[in-house]
């Protein structure tokens, strides 16, 4: 089977000092072992390539990365959301 994952917004826009929200959902639950899910938070901005940490009052891309397990076999879902400051 097919999982969706959907990241929401898709852009925000945010000023200096306002708390941005990124929300990852996924169509089926995400892969564990023991008490670690196997979901991740990537940050990257232009030119540079993507860090599992994110700093949140940057402006990036960001991707949300999970891992499944489904009919026997593991599935990588990857989604993106632009996080970006006004001009």
């Amino acid at each position: 089977g097919s999982i969706t994952v959907t990241q929401t917004p898709d852009v925000k826009y945010f000023l200096t000092g306002q708390t941005v929200t990124v929300s990852c959902k996924t169509s089926s639950a995400v892969y564990t072992a023991g008490s670690y899910h196997y979901l991740s938070w990537y940050q990257q901005k232009a030119g540079e390539v993507p860090k599992l940490y994110v700093q949140p009052e940057d402006a990036a891309d960001y991707y949300c990365q999970s891992w499944h397990y489904t009919n026997s076999k593991y599935l990588f879902t990857q989604c993106y959301t632009a996080v970006q400051k006004p001009v």
